[in-house]
């Protein structure tokens, strides 16, 4: 992981996760998948953000919930589990 590793950017009503440095991309996984390219992506509620092999964050945004990649109901939250099975299950495609 790189000091400078990655950083969130506002545009208007989104976020965007973005790589500082081309070595990061693979090391930044949105639900379980690398970033593709130094634009980043556009991130949506419940998504689940690994930064390198230790770290990480569930996305919300109460204003986009229309929009969530996944449902996080209340009586079967998204678990840091369920972020860690889903991205080993990518990792080992």
């Amino acid at each position: 992981m790189q000091p400078d590793h990655c950083k969130l950017i506002a545009e208007g009503d989104h976020i965007r996760i973005v790589a500082l440095d081309q070595k990061a991309l693979p090391h930044i996984k949105v639900n379980g998948v690398p970033l593709s390219s130094m634009e980043g992506v556009v991130l949506k509620p419940n998504d689940r953000i690994a930064i390198g092999p230790g770290a990480m964050f569930l996305f919300k945004n109460k204003s986009k919930e229309a929009e969530a990649s996944m449902p996080d109901p209340d009586d079967d939250p998204i678990s840091f589990d369920f972020a860690a099975d889903e991205l080993a299950n990518v990792e080992n495609k």
